[in-house]
């Protein structure tokens, strides 16, 4: 059985609780989930050769925690995520909803996610951000969904208009469940590609969406000129506010410059388009 070691923090003050979830996101943590009276919660799987103990990474996060760690079966986790995701509305076009919730009777597109650990419901600021941006972006261009979760991206990229999207991850919990979600869309299989790596395919893309950690975007950004059409573009989320300069020092020297961007709860979505 596959286990997990979870982290429930709440911090002093406040403001800094998207400062740590960005902190703990590169010390393998997701699924974080907002609970009552400042509680936050996470997890990552169980792997003591490779991962720093909670206690050592608590040391070196910013202001005053209160914390606690819990060890538990895969299957626990996804109970909860049941009992704690609501329906999410983005504008007026998306609505993002799990299969024991009543279908929408309204004109939003509807997409059906089974809640479980992969990063990615629409809930979290970075994917309503990068959901919004996609619904104009994607008609009749070849798309890459860079980190891909449960697919919902991909998903949004298909129902919007997209030739093909290639969805990559590497995490095969997540690739699986982001097969399952993409499949429902019932379009052609040449619409789709769902891939298991970390490495960018070849390409060439019209459009990269990636909402994904900082650091990752940094690597993986000089690549991506290489896997884009002349005028394409890269839509990027999972960085915070105080992250941006660092990014955007990195797109110029890859030569990128900036066409959009939005914030929401101290977290950024942004476009960056090659020559």
């Amino acid at each position: 059985m596959r286990h997990f070691e979870t982290l429930r923090f709440r911090v002093i003050p406040n403001h800094l609780t998207d400062v740590i979830v960005a902190l703990l996101a590169q010390e393998g943590f997701d699924g974080f989930l907002q609970e009552d009276h400042g509680w936050t919660s996470a997890s990552r799987p169980e792997n003591p050769s490779k991962h720093l103990e909670i206690s050592e990474i608590i040391k070196t996060l910013p202001g005053k925690l209160e914390w606690s760690t819990n060890r538990i079966e895969e299957q626990n986790w996804n109970a909860a995520w049941e009992e704690s995701f609501p329906i999410i509305d983005i504008g007026d076009a998306i609505r993002i909803r799990a299969p024991f919730h009543e279908k929408n009777a309204g004109n939003r597109e509807e997409f059906e996610l089974e809640p479980n650990m992969a990063f990615g419901t629409g809930h979290h600021p970075t994917t309503f951000l990068m959901a919004k941006a996609l619904q104009t972006r994607c008609k009749n261009k070849i798309c890459l969904d860079f980190g891909t979760g449960t697919g919902i991206l991909a998903m949004i990229m298909l129902r919007f208009g997209a030739v093909h999207v290639t969805a990559i991850d590497n995490d095969e919990r997540a690739v699986q469940t982001a097969k399952k979600h993409i499949e429902t869309e019932k379009c052609s299989p040449e619409r789709s590609l769902v891939l298991c790596t970390s490495t960018l395919p070849e390409g060439p893309f019209d459009l990269i969406a990636a909402n994904i950690h900082l650091n990752v975007i940094v690597k993986e950004l000089p690549e991506m000129v290489e896997r884009l059409n002349p005028g394409a573009e890269v839509l990027i989320s999972g960085i915070l506010e105080n992250q941006l300069q660092t990014l955007l020092n990195t797109a110029e020297k890859c030569g990128f410059f900036n066409t959009f961007k939005e914030s929401k709860e101290g977290w950024v979505c942004l476009s960056l388009k090659n020559g």
